[in-house]
């Protein structure tokens, strides 16, 4: 029994051995063919290259436009503006009749209508007035005539500093000392109708209008209160 175990294994392993020999031959001949199949295709791809690209060439002439100087040498024009000039000419608009005639009413129109005309200083005249000093305590001949100096005396540096056409009233009440010396001098805001820039050159006119003439000995007080109105009018 021991010799026949044997025997049955040794039959057994030469089975493997043909069977791995078998196995080994057709992995080889599969290499081989995928090897036969690779280098045929790399024969076709090498016996048929690649076309060559053909480019062709046109003999196509640019487009140059004329300049002007050879326009006038092939018209046989010494002066190349002056037949630029006679083309322009010969191609001016010319207007039908009835636009003509639209043209010369809206001038006739424009013409018609009056424009506003503005006021110059040139075209007005500018006034200066005060009018004569009332005092209820005071009423005599001497006070009317010296108050008329004084008032003469504001009026000339009044109309000097009037340089605008405001217009209004402004009533100034001042001291005068005996010397003909201003003492002080305010505006009655009661009594004013006027802008501010009239108050100012009132103000002013009744200072650069001192020193004033010395009281006369009819008015022997040691001040004289004086209150005049000063009138800014404009006449067109």
């Amino acid at each position: 029994m021991a010799q026949k175990f044997f025997l049955f294994k040794d039959s057994h392993s030469s089975l493997d051995d043909v069977i791995f020999k078998y196995a080994c031959i057709l992995s080889v001949m599969a290499h081989l063919a995928l090897l036969a199949q690779f280098s045929y295709m790399n024969t076709n791809y090498f016996r048929n290259p690649l076309k060559k690209l053909e480019v062709t060439y046109y003999n196509v002439k640019p487009d140059v436009k004329e300049t002007r100087d050879q326009v006038a040498k092939k018209a046989d024009i010494k002066d190349p503006g002056q037949r630029s000039a006679e083309i322009t000419l010969e191609k001016k608009f010319q207007p039908p009749p009835f636009l003509k005639d639209i043209s010369k009413l809206a001038e006739r129109i424009i013409t018609d209508v009056k424009q506003p005309v503005a006021i110059t200083h040139e075209q007005v005249k500018r006034s200066v007035s005060i009018p004569p000093v009332k005092s209820e305590k005071i009423n005599s001949p001497a006070y009317q005539s010296y108050t008329g100096i004084i008032r003469s005396m504001i009026e000339k540096r009044a109309y000097a500093n009037y340089t605008k056409l405001d217009t209004g009233s402004i009533y100034v009440a001042f001291i005068v000392l005996p010397d003909g010396t201003l003492k002080q001098s305010r505006i009655v805001e009661e009594k004013t109708d006027a802008n501010d820039y009239l108050k100012t050159i009132s103000l002013r006119s009744v200072q650069e209008a001192t020193p004033f003439p010395p009281l006369p000995q009819n008015l022997n007080y040691p001040e004289l209160p004086i209150g005049l109105t000063i009138e800014f009018k404009v006449e067109k």
